[in-house]
């Protein structure tokens, strides 16, 4: 009867810890850069702000100015130039010929989880001039487009940890007038459950396999 009762209960145990560990799988950390679009840095697991060097995700310095100057948006400056400006819908980069030199305009997304991130997005020529765009992953860069006027989609995917930032990246691309452009992005990562917890899910299932033999023998 001891026997049984012990093993009633590391069945209950193992059901716990089966159920945690789904909940944490099915998690997910999700962004809308249009939705959660805000005058309020760090909002929603977003900043606003600019590469100081192209492409050099280590340069990222946040915004200060948020007004009405442009489209409800951000600027580097509180009167352009430098002309590196964010809104809801796109961007603006500052170009190499430019006051202030060549900048790209940055939004940053902190992801929340661990797991699979998968990105989808839209993007088209605001005005005449085409851009470089990027997508980068704790500095690394994870996809690539170049505008055109006609609307264009793309999406990609690539493994996160709790932390890491996700650069939308626009880039004059050589153009210094004309720049304006769109650009948003949804997404969403695929939560794995924390090392710990899947050792804490194998001890329960082995102690409970141990008292289902020595119950038997």
């Amino acid at each position: 009867m001891r026997f049984k009762h012990q093993s009633l209960r590391l069945t209950a145990i193992a059901a716990m810890l089966c159920a945690g560990l789904s909940s944490a799988a099915a998690g997910t950390s999700t962004f809308d850069s249009v939705a959660e679009f805000s005058g309020t840095q760090g909002q929603g697991g977003w900043q606003y702000g600019y590469f100081s060097s192209p492409g050099n995700a280590g340069s990222f310095t946040t915004f200060t100015n948020y007004s009405t100057f442009w489209q409800n948006g951000w600027s580097e400056a509180a009167s352009p130039a430098p002309w590196t400006l964010l809104w809801n819908t796109g961007g603006h980069p500052n170009g190499a010929n430019s006051t202030g030199g060549e900048h790209d305009a940055v939004r940053r997304w902190t992801s929340g989880a661990t797991g699979t991130l998968t990105i989808s997005g839209s993007y088209a020529i605001g005005d005449f001039g085409n851009t470089r765009l990027s997508v980068l992953v704790d500095g690394q860069e994870i996809w690539n487009g170049i505008t055109a006027s006609a609307t264009q989609t793309f999406s990609v995917s690539s493994s996160v940890l709790a932390g890491s930032t996700v650069d939308f990246v626009i880039n004059s691309n050589g153009a210094d007038y004309g720049d304006s452009t769109r650009f948003t992005v949804t997404g969403a990562v695929s939560a794995v459950p924390e090392p710990a917890s899947a050792m804490l899910l194998l001890a329960g299932v082995g102690l409970l396999a141990a008292c289902t033999r020595r119950r038997r023998n």
